[in-house]
């Protein structure tokens, strides 16, 4: 059984006293069984970190992944540095590798990127040279202006 009493837990230091906003925030705080019930059903997040350990290691697909690191890194892929998740994803690692978390803006160089050969097929036939020539100069003009507006990729 609980005993509620009629004070904050945290003393709030007075200008001038203002019960009604005492009430106000201890409403707010969820009513008079709302910090009780905040302890009874909140998660203990030190108890549930670290991650325990899962041996993924074992298939040779993940690690692979594992010694590259990429279980620490995360990508925001924001190429006009707006985001800010660099401010909440830092510290340790929490899979206990000895790694720490980084987050970048800058997307991880991918594979190679070739135009495959045309295939000629009966209900989707290739482009003429002069359509081709076109979207070669469009997509050039494209890959130019997101270099104006982002800058190079860093290396």
């Amino acid at each position: 059984m609980y005993f509620h009493l009629q004070q904050l837990i945290h003393p709030i230091v007075e200008d001038e006293p203002d019960p009604a906003a005492a009430n106000a925030l201890q409403e707010g705080l969820g009513g008079q069984f709302g910090e009780m019930r905040t302890m009874m059903l909140g998660v203990d997040w030190r108890t549930s970190l670290p991650i325990p350990k899962t041996n993924a290691e074992a298939f040779p697909e993940v690690k692979r992944l594992v010694d590259l690191g990429l279980q620490s890194k995360s990508y925001s892929f924001d190429l006009g540095d707006q985001s800010e998740a660099g401010r909440i994803f830092q510290g340790a690692s929490p899979s206990n590798d000895g790694t720490d978390l980084t987050a970048t803006e800058q997307a991880p160089e991918g594979g190679p990127m070739t135009i495959a050969p045309e295939r000629p097929e009966e209900f989707a036939p290739g482009a003429d040279a002069d359509l081709r020539a076109l979207i070669e100069a469009t997509a050039e003009m494209e890959m130019a202006d997101i270099d104006m507006t982002f800058g190079a990729l860093k290396g």
